[in-house]
């Protein structure tokens, strides 16, 4: 082969490589070094806190019951947004059936005010918790913290029983991450269970 031709050939392999790497390098390295939510459910008042509560008509006190979630890579997690995806409901044989609930609908962020529904962006290692409902010492009914509440759905929330909920949270070029918790509510706002289902 001639000096020519291999030079010709060196420089057209030159030139694919240096293409491949221009095309492929930014998704690999998004992909290698992506976020990584870890979601956490536990024992203490992080996760079942009792706050008072203030309105025009009334003063009392509620529960929040709510998920922990961390970023556990360097890289921040951008637009981090949660939601209820699923409830179910444990039958009289302990199995768990879904319920009329459908939909996918954002839950709140804790201590976010009026952008508790907006994506959030998480540095490494900080903890953020989100809402996943709430109970008053005012009703006798359980409140999912979704951003809208569906006329049909109210129902539901004023049932008694075991209740599993799955939540689901989202970021920018990472893999969902999901949690389940149960729910054993009998009606008395502040000695109702919850814990993980694994």
């Amino acid at each position: 082969m001639s000096q020519s031709i291999l030079t010709i050939l060196l420089g057209l392999l030159s030139y694919i490589l240096g293409f491949a790497t221009a095309i492929f390098a930014e998704p690999v390295r998004q992909r290698i070094f992506k976020p990584k939510l870890k979601l956490e459910f536990g024992e203490g008042q992080d996760f079942k806190t009792r706050t008072p509560e203030a309105t025009p008509q009334s003063q009392h006190e509620a529960y929040y019951v709510r998920v922990k979630v961390t970023n556990s890579t360097r890289r921040t997690a951008r637009d981090c947004r949660t939601y209820l995806v699923n409830i179910e409901k444990r039958d009289e044989t302990g199995t768990f059936r879904p319920t009329i609930y459908c939909d996918s609908i954002p839950l709140a962020w804790s201590c976010r005010a009026d952008k508790a529904y907006q994506g959030v962006d998480l540095p490494y290692g900080v903890a953020q918790f989100l809402d996943v409902l709430t109970t008053r010492s005012i009703s006798d009914y359980f409140e999912p913290q979704i951003m809208v509440k569906p006329f049909r759905y109210i129902p539901l929330f004023k049932e008694k029983g075991g209740f599993r909920f799955t939540i689901q949270v989202s970021t920018e070029g990472a893999n969902p991450q999901f949690i389940k918790l149960i729910f054993e509510w009998d009606g008395d706002w502040e000695n109702f269970k919850v814990y993980q289902d694994y």
